[in-house]
């Protein structure tokens, strides 16, 4: 029995048509069912990478900072005007902004692990934050001991620019432990 050509291509096309249905479904089984869970996992991704530009901006203020405070250290040190204190905060400049350097490169290399390392690795930068953020926080204590009497005006100001730029690198890194935490159901 020969099957016209019309009924030939009917057959063809139906059976195309079936194929094409099962590869949809299926695309669409493996494609967007683990959709949700790979967007989770791409927007904490997008999360820690957003952190680690802006705690590299914040390294870098420190960083301008810190010549400003030079630049100062060095007009006091020819008219004799406290250049020990410019020198302290100098130091407490130069802690703060190797910590968070540090912290910096391991959010940047965090969203580029392997899925399988993040949840331990997230783990154990989480706790290396908030040992991170102790450590800045006594610093910052430490420069608020040392200039609480201050009377001069513009190590008050370096001052004043730097617990900023402290206070904004701290709560980039709360933030950077709220999202390295995992998940609870």
């Amino acid at each position: 029995m020969k099957l016209s050509l019309k009924h030939q291509l009917s057959a063809y096309f139906y059976g195309r048509r079936h194929a094409v249905l099962i590869a949809f479904v299926s695309i669409l089984i493996v494609v967007w069912i683990p959709h949700p869970l790979c967007a989770q996992e791409s927007k904490k991704d997008s999360q820690l990478q957003t952190i680690a530009f802006k705690l590299f901006q914040e390294k870098e203020n420190l960083q301008i900072l810190r010549s400003q405070v030079v630049e100062k250290n060095n007009t006091a040190a020819i008219f004799d005007e406290q250049p020990l204190s410019y020198y302290s905060l100098m130091d407490s400049i130069d802690r703060i902004y190797i910590l968070c350097g540090y912290e910096y490169e391991i959010l940047e290399i965090a969203p580029k692990l392997k899925k399988a390392f993040k949840p331990k690795y997230y783990q154990r930068r989480s706790k290396r934050l908030l040992q991170t953020i102790d450590g800045i926080t006594t610093e910052q204590n430490t420069i608020d001991m040392l200039f609480k009497e201050t009377q001069n005006r513009s190590i008050i100001n370096l001052v004043d620019q730097t617990k900023k730029s402290i206070q904004s690198i701290l709560s980039l890194m709360e933030y950077g432990v709220k999202i390295l935490e995992p998940e609870t159901d």
